[in-house]
């Protein structure tokens, strides 16, 4: 046997055990990289066995569509209902949320008004104040202490 099957072989044996779920020496993921490193093989040899990696290329395609099987009826129309319930609950939640930022919104405008009646009583009383003392401040005395 020639150098290049012995590495096929090997190559191949490596891609049975991944495909099986049986590696020993990877962590068992279908990459090209845990193939020949199953195989014990080095990178640049590996990468000569044009054949073996199409296989395996092929290999990996056809696991990965076959395990791409559609939803039974029952478990889809369960999580179309469980979408279909949380869709809802959100928007209650928005709707809830947006009347709370209306009522705030409200507040927030009551508040400036009454600062603004705050802000004109405090400048009518100081205008007041500065006509009775004609502009004059009059010190108060500081309590003694006994």
């Amino acid at each position: 046997m020639s150098v290049k099957s012995l590495t096929a072989a090997a190559l191949r044996d490596a891609m049975a055990k991944l495909l099986a779920g049986t590696s020993q020496r990877t962590d068992g993921k279908l990459t090209w990289h845990n193939v020949y490193t199953e195989a014990g093989i080095p990178r640049a040899t590996a990468a000569r066995a044009k054949d073996v990696i199409t296989e395996w290329q092929e290999a990996v395609r056809t696991r990965s569509q076959s395990d791409a099987q559609p939803l039974p009826s029952e478990q889809t129309q369960r999580l179309k209902e469980e979408l279909d319930q949380r869709t809802q609950e959100a928007a209650a939640t928005h709707q809830a949320l947006r009347e709370t930022i209306r009522i705030m919104a409200n507040q927030i405008q009551a508040l400036s008004l009454a600062v603004e009646q705050k802000d004109a009583t405090i400048a009518n009383l100081r205008a007041e104040v500065a006509a009775v003392a004609g502009n004059k401040v009059v010190p108060m005395k500081a309590p003694r202490h006994r």
